[in-house]
């Protein structure tokens, strides 16, 4: 986990908003700009991604837990069972 806060929808919204205008910037450069600034937004994509599987990640271990524990036995069963298919 990066942090208890990092699976929130809002954080993954904000994340996934960052991921997707950094795209669009890489996308949006002409490929012939080849000057150093212009390669920055490439190179943050890797570690935006990775952030934001992360954050996902983390969201669903989350709700995962949150049906076993909030959930009748049986039904968290059942839920589990889905999970695993």
């Amino acid at each position: 986990m990066i942090k208890p806060w990092s699976s929130k929808p809002s954080i993954i919204d904000a994340v996934l908003t960052l991921f997707d205008l950094t795209s669009k910037c890489v996308e949006s450069t002409p490929e012939s700009r080849t000057h150093v600034r212009d390669k920055e937004p490439l190179s943050q994509l890797p570690p935006l991604a990775g952030v934001l599987f992360e954050c996902i990640k983390e969201r669903l271990d989350w709700l995962s837990r949150y049906i076993i524990q909030v959930l009748s036995p049986s039904l968290s069963d059942h839920y589990m069972h889905q999970l695993r298919k």
